[in-house]
């Protein structure tokens, strides 16, 4: 509401900024959020070894999770780019469901 309210009455090259400046926040807001759950999650991982294997057994699988399972930004690449194929034939080939309307 308020963003409807301060947008509405100023000039399109004005409206424009400002909304590009609002996403620009909301983007850095959002990717804090998911850097703070990427943490989170190496955190459960070593917690749950830890309380699953006994201690000379954790020392080899925690020396595994940290410094076997690392990937370079190549790979991930290829990993994301399969992802992406994947969902672009599901997008074509799901059939669509026609909607009539009343």
């Amino acid at each position: 509401m308020g963003l409807d309210m301060e947008v509405l009455g100023t000039p399109k090259r004005k409206q424009i900024k400002k909304l590009l400046v609002l996403a620009s926040v909301m983007l850095a807001m959002f990717r804090l959020i998911q850097g703070f759950g990427a943490g989170a999650v190496t955190l459960i991982a070593t917690t749950i070894v830890g309380d699953i294997y006994t201690t000379e057994e954790r020392e080899k699988i925690q020396g595994d999770l940290s410094s076997g399972l690392t990937f370079s930004l190549h790979n991930v690449y290829y990993v994301v780019l399969a992802f992406a194929v994947i969902c672009m034939l599901l997008i074509l080939f799901i059939p669509k469901k026609k909607v009539e309307s009343p």
